[in-house]
C-alpha cells in the first residue's frame, strides 16, 4: 500500500504592497538591534543586525528580518500560516474515489460469485477452450487447418480479437 507523507511548514505573507507571496518562516532572522545611522560603519540607512541565539522570553518585542526588511511579532502572528505542501482535501477525495472503486470491483465480483459457479483452474481452462471452439465453429473457422499466424488473423477479423461471449460462458457453465 502506498503511504503519503504530508509535510507542513510555517509561512508568512510578505510586506503589504509587495507581491503577496508567502515566505518560509525559517528564512527569517531575529533582529538583535537596528543601527539607524548605518553610514557610520560603512552601511546604508537603517542597518539590521541579526541575533544569533536570542532568548525568546519577551516575544512581544521580537522583530524578524528578511532582505533588510523588518517584521514585528504582531505582523508574524497575523499573517503567518501553516500550510501543507500537498493539498489534504484533494488527497482525501482521491482516496475516497479509490475506495469506492475498489468496493465496486469487490461487490461486482461477489455478485458474480453468488450467481453461479465461476470455473477456475483446470475446469476454467476446459470451459474457455470449449467456448473458443464453439465461437470458431460458429464463424466457420477450422483451427486444425490453419497455422498460428493464420488463426490469429482469422480470429482478429471474424471474432473481434477473440472475445469470449457471456452467452457462451453461461451456456457452458449450465451443462
Amino acid at each position: 500500500m502506498t503511504g503519503y507523507a504530508v509535510k507542513t511548514e510555517a509561512y508568512v505573507k510578505d510586506s503589504p504592497g509587495e507581491t503577496g507571496n508567502y515566505i518560509k518562516f525559517n528564512e527569517f532572522d531575529v533582529v538583535a538591534y537596528v543601527i539607524h545611522d548605518g553610514w557610520r560603519i560603512g552601511k546604508t540607512g537603517d542597518y539590521l543586525v541579526p541575533y544569533g541565539s536570542m532568548d525568546h522570553t519577551n516575544s512581544t518585542k521580537l522583530m524578524y528580518m528578511l532582505a533588510n526588511k523588518t517584521y514585528d511579532a504582531d505582523y508574524i502572528n497575523t499573517y503567518g500560516r501553516c500550510q501543507s505542501n500537498s493539498d489534504l482535501f484533494v488527497l482525501v477525495i482521491a482516496l475516497l474515489i479509490w475506495t469506492i472503486g475498489i468496493w465496486m470491483v469487490w461487490f461486482k465480483a461477489r455478485i458474480n460469485q453468488l450467481s453461479g459457479e465461476v470455473p477456475n483452474g483446470w475446469k476454467g481452462l476446459l470451459h474457455l477452450a470449449s467456448s473458443m471452439k464453439s465461437d470458431l465453429s460458429a464463424t466457420g473457422i477450422d483451427p486444425t487447418a490453419l497455422s498460428d499466424d493464420q488463426l490469429r488473423v482469422e480470429i482478429q477479423r471474424h471474432l473481434q480479437g477473440g472475445t469470449v461471449s457471456a452467452l457462451n460462458r453461461h451456456r457452458h457453465c449450465q451443462n
